[in-house]
């Protein structure tokens, strides 16, 4: 598993921005077509995530991840946010963070665990759903901990 966190004092994620009805249709079908059984339905309350002064978690479940460190992964999240200050944190499904990334429904149940694992300490942690197009915008202030690697 890999962790890219990030230090936002703004953070935005939109599904299907910037895109017409008709081609909002067809990326779904196209996304349910490859994502079968994963993709879960897009309700209008999960379209969009706004946050300030939060801990944006880019998480990437791996194949070569037999047993994830979900535990720890959840625990470095929760320092770098005690770190900086930060207020909330979201977790965000991010399989570009490996050449080689879990198979889907592998990715998306450890993600679900690593949030609730999360929520357990800071039950305000959010997530961006699984699988869909996204806009991303991240603000990201200039100082030493605003941006940290990990791989578990």
């Amino acid at each position: 598993m890999k962790l890219l966190c990030f230090h936002a004092k703004e953070f935005r994620a939109k599904v299907f921005d910037n895109k017409t009805v008709g081609q909002q249709r067809r990326a779904e079908a196209r996304l349910r077509k490859r994502l079968t059984g994963v993709l879960p339905k897009l309700e209008e309350n999960r379209r969009e995530v706004k946050l300030e002064n939060t801990i944006v978690s880019l998480v990437c479940v791996e194949k070569s991840d037999p047993s994830p460190r979900i535990w720890d992964a959840r625990d470095f999240i929760l320092h770098v946010k005690e770190n900086v200050g930060a207020s909330s944190v979201v977790i965000v499904p991010f399989g570009h963070l490996s050449a080689e990334p879990a198979i889907p429904i592998m990715a998306k149940e450890i993600i679900h665990l690593l949030l609730k694992f999360v929520r357990d300490i800071e039950p305000s942690a959010v997530d961006v759903i699984f699988g869909y197009d996204k806009s991303l915008l991240l603000d990201v202030p200039c100082h030493p901990f605003n941006a940290r690697f990990a791989s578990f």
